[in-house]
């Protein structure tokens, strides 16, 4: 892969308290190098004067409106013009033609992203209810498996009279199991070294108990 010398830009990395004009030489697909005055005879120069160098952007609600508006947008352009602004991951909603509530268009999404698309991670949002209607549950965890990196109704609202009905399996689950809102809980307590366990104690009881902090585990009941 070719080096690439991106010379005098104004770096921002607000994670790591950088802002400074500075050189970022890139080999490998990865950042080698920052600092001033960076030489490299192997690598392809750019002059990035007056410009800002940063991190990927990451837009956390878009339209991608593929699959069903492509007249509109696709995948295909929508991360062509991501890549394009700086944006290296996107969030699309789930208002598609069919709606992203099932697996099938969570895979489609990913797959058509994974070939066609412009390099730009995409992370696709699962409705909360089949069809965006605010009446049935959509397929939540199946939409989970299949990736999808978190849940909305997008612009369609659910009616606060249907709410209990829509929300009743995502927390309690069939026959008295636990639901998906807790597994999705679960899982990203597990992500952060913690664990997350049930238990009958006069009553349903979740226990979390957390990582290490301070070099002391934290656990809470509720």
């Amino acid at each position: 892969m070719e080096k690439l010398l991106i010379r005098g830009g104004r770096v921002i990395d607000p994670a790591n308290g950088v802002d400074k004009v500075a050189d970022v030489l890139i080999a490998d697909g990865k950042i080698a190098a920052v600092g001033e005055n960076l030489t490299d005879a192997e690598a392809k120069v750019y002059d990035a004067a007056g410009k800002v160098v940063a991190p990927g952007f990451i837009d956390m609600h878009c339209h991608l409106r593929d699959p069903g508006q492509e007249y509109k947008e696709d995948i295909v352009t929508g991360t062509r013009a991501a890549a394009h602004g700086g944006f290296t991951a996107v969030c699309c909603m789930p208002n598609t033609k069919p709606v992203n509530d099932n697996a099938a268009v969570t895979r489609y999404i990913i797959e058509k992203a994974e070939t066609q698309g412009s390099g730009v991670r995409v992370y696709p949002v699962g409705a909360v209810s089949k069809g965006l209607a605010g009446v049935e549950m959509a397929e939540v965890g199946r939409m989970k498996e299949a990736s999808i990196i978190a849940i909305s109704d997008d612009g369609d609202g659910i009616d606060k009279d249907d709410l209990p009905h829509v929300f009743e399996r995502f927390y309690t689950g069939k026959k008295g199991n636990t639901g998906i809102g807790l597994a999705l809980t679960k899982e990203i307590i597990k992500m952060h070294g913690g664990e997350i366990r049930v238990h009958n104690e006069n009553g349903a009881v979740v226990e979390i108990t957390l990582g290490n902090v301070n070099g002391k585990k934290c656990r809470e009941k509720v």
